[in-house]
């Protein structure tokens, strides 16, 4: 409850992860939202999802809200350079996306909170943290890019997600006998959060329903986001190893 207060009191973004994992594939539990979210929207055996705001809004007896950076200042110190909270959040996002630190750190990832190594110096800070910013507005669907999503939805119908699918064939995600989406990579279709397959279970958690003209667009973005978090992830190595 006390969470939930903190994000819906003002502007705000949370980082969202867990403590403990049980991982059958790579790990894949964080993401990032900038409303309130059900504490069950990762999948594991071992625990519950957490949402930690960037900012924290506490009432003042006069009515007025204040607001307080969530970010100890032991570490705002520690990293040696000066940056605004979201350019913090943005690094210690990007540094959880890069694909050699969910390696080296896999079986630690597996039963504790995930721990963020310092920069090695301001460039590197700065690097990463422009990418956490770019993966953030991709995530939360703001990146204006997401505009021009090269993924189809060429056929008219009824646009209902059909008991037996979705299915993945050549590079098509088919919600029914007739109607798909064109354009999904097979590393797309298989991109995991939080242990989910996203462009599945998306789908899936609508079976039996019509889509409408918003839901289609949202999910033509959400396929762009997934391709160019890839890209992004890509880039966070060249900066870390």
């Amino acid at each position: 409850g006390e969470v939930m207060g903190h994000m819906l009191r003002g502007a705000n973004v949370g980082l969202m992860f867990m403590r403990q994992v049980a991982m059958a594939d790579d790990y894949s539990h964080v993401w990032v939202s900038d409303t309130i979210v059900d504490n069950r929207c990762f999948y594991s055996a071992r625990g519950v999802m957490e949402l930690v705001p960037l900012y924290l809004y506490h009432q003042e007896s006069d009515g007025s809200v204040v607001r307080e950076v969530n970010l100890r200042a032991e570490f705002l110190q520690a990293l040696g350079v000066e940056a605004l909270p979201e350019e913090v959040l943005a690094y210690l996002y990007a540094v959880l996306h890069a694909p050699s630190y969910r390696a080296r750190y896999a079986e630690f990832l597996r039963r504790d909170f995930p721990r963020i190594p310092l920069p090695r110096d301001a460039e590197q800070f700065h690097a990463l943290a422009q990418l956490g910013q770019e993966l953030m507005a991709l995530h939360l669907l703001r990146h204006p890019g997401l505009a021009h999503s090269p993924v189809k939805f060429p056929v008219a119908g009824s646009n209902t997600v059909e008991k037996g699918f979705p299915r993945y064939e050549a590079e098509s995600v088919w919600i029914n006998k007739t109607q798909y989406f064109a354009g999904v990579c097979e590393a797309v279709w298989q991109f995991q959060v939080g242990g989910y397959q996203v462009c599945d279970k998306w789908l899936k958690d609508r079976r039996g329903r019509t889509l409408s003209n918003a839901e289609v667009e949202t999910y033509r973005k959400i396929v762009h986001a997934l391709g160019e978090t890839l890209r992004r992830m890509e880039a966070l190595d060249e900066w870390l190893v």
